[in-house]
Parts: C-alpha cells; structure tokens; sequence
C-alpha cells in the first residue's frame, strides 16, 4: 500500500494486528467474569460463548495479519539487522500466540462446549494469551515506532535519539 501523501510504500501489518489484540483482550475481560460467577448465572455462559467467537473472529484476522508479517519483514528489514532481529523474536511470540489461541479455542469448543461458565484452565489460558500478546505488541510497537520499521526508508539505520 502506497500512502498518497509520499511514495513510500507503508506496512500492511500493524493495521491488522489491532484486532486480534483486541479479540484477546475483549475474550480475556468476559472470561475473567464468567469465571468469577462460576455459572450462578445464565449470562456466566453467555459470556463464556461470546468470548469464544470473539477470539475465533480475532483469530482469523490474525493469520492475515501475519501473512502481513511475513512479507513486511521481507520488505523493510535488511538480512542480518538489528531491526530482523527484532522482527524475528516478534515474529516468534507472535507464533506462539496463534498456538496458545488454537488450543484455547479447541478446549472451548471441544473439551468445555458445555460449561456453565468459563473453566478455570480456560480462563488461565486467557490470560496467558493476553500477556503474549502484550508483550509481542510492545516488540512489534517498537520495531514501527522506535525502530523506524516500515517507516523511514531504511530499516538498518539505528533508531532516532530521543531528546
């Protein structure tokens, strides 16, 4: 995608990665409730269900969004880089995000399809989905915004002293 206010061709990933952080935490937030209610309620599974198809649909944007990743890293980081580098510890959490997702998804569709409100181990698998991303999105954060990635032409110079 090229901005038209310069020619400078922009990142298509960071516009995609929103969603699925918000996924994360959106089903985190509902989890956490629903455990705290334990089912005492009807809406404690409501939200359970809710949490699951909010990171079902955050999921598939997700792949899309590393697809973006894979080829943004290809275009604007040198080989060897300091900025590659970083691309590939980010890259890296962000993998093992989609896994901790994946299995979470398969124990609430599968394994607890029929609980009352969210189990506990769902619910600690939220929250372990929730710090990756976290982390991961203050890497990828950095790597735009103090590492210039996809930002300033070459990715190789080192980042702008900050006064």
């Amino acid at each position: 995608m090229v901005s038209k206010l310069s020619a400078t061709p922009r990142p298509l990933h960071p516009p995609l990665a929103h969603a699925p952080i918000g996924a994360i935490l959106i089903a985190t937030v509902l989890d956490v409730i629903s455990a705290i209610d334990g089912g005492a309620h009807p809406w404690a599974r409501d939200l359970f269900h809710t949490g699951t198809y909010v990171l079902m649909t955050g999921m598939g944007v997700m792949f899309l969004a590393i697809i973006a990743g894979v080829i943004d890293r290809r275009r604007f980081t040198a080989a060897s880089s300091r900025p590659r580098q970083g691309a590939n510890v980010h890259a890296a959490l962000m993998t093992a995000l989609a896994v901790v997702c994946v299995l979470e998804i398969t124990l609430r569709r599968n394994v607890y399809a029929d609980a009352h409100a969210t189990p506990a181990v769902v619910t600690g698998v939220s929250v372990l989905a929730l710090a990756l991303v976290t982390v991961g999105g203050e890497l990828g954060g950095r790597l735009v915004y103090g590492a210039g990635v996809g930002v300033r032409g070459d990715a190789t110079a080192p980042a702008p002293r900050s006064r």
